[in-house]
């Protein structure tokens, strides 16, 4: 594996336990096994399972900005500095990545199989990218568990 994709993991993990610190959740850490099909990040009691994407070919439509939430055909997506407080955000449209659709549907056949109660995720990041403006991707159904469980 590579030191970026390691990286971003770490940095991800990162990001996520500002959040997680703030509701009192247990900490994640980047899970340093190679050729896994799973989460990339560890899973505390909130039960998101997170697989991150850092590469170039993230699609830059499915990034959201600051204070943003986008909306793409049953995704929902905002950064990761955002993820506590979705009620706040406004809201974009944007056009659906079927490359996107198809980590998260992947990321989801895990969850059901290894992990049903949780809230499959995708973390979306380009390289060299600053790491709060990463960009969590759920299903739209999720969003209100997201908002229950992150809540901040």
């Amino acid at each position: 594996m590579k030191a970026v994709p390691r990286r971003a993991e770490n940095l991800v993990a990162e990001q996520m336990n500002i959040l997680f610190e703030k509701m009192g959740a247990t900490a994640v850490e980047r899970i340093p096994v190679l050729g896994r099909e799973g989460p990339d990040i560890s899973i505390n009691q909130l039960k998101i399972i997170i697989d991150v994407k850092s590469r170039k070919s993230v699609p830059a439509s499915m990034l959201a900005g600051p204070g943003e939430m986008i909306e793409a055909e049953g995704m929902v997506g905002f950064r990761i500095s955002d993820a506590g407080n979705l009620e706040t955000l406004r809201r974009r449209a944007t056009k659906t990545s079927s490359t996107v659709r198809k980590w998260l549907d992947h990321m989801n056949e895990w969850t059901r199989a290894h992990e049903p109660e949780g809230i499959p995720a995708i973390v979306l990041r380009r390289p060299g990218m600053p790491r709060q403006a990463s960009t969590v991707i759920i299903y739209s159904e999720t969003e209100q568990q997201w908002n229950h469980r992150t809540k901040s």
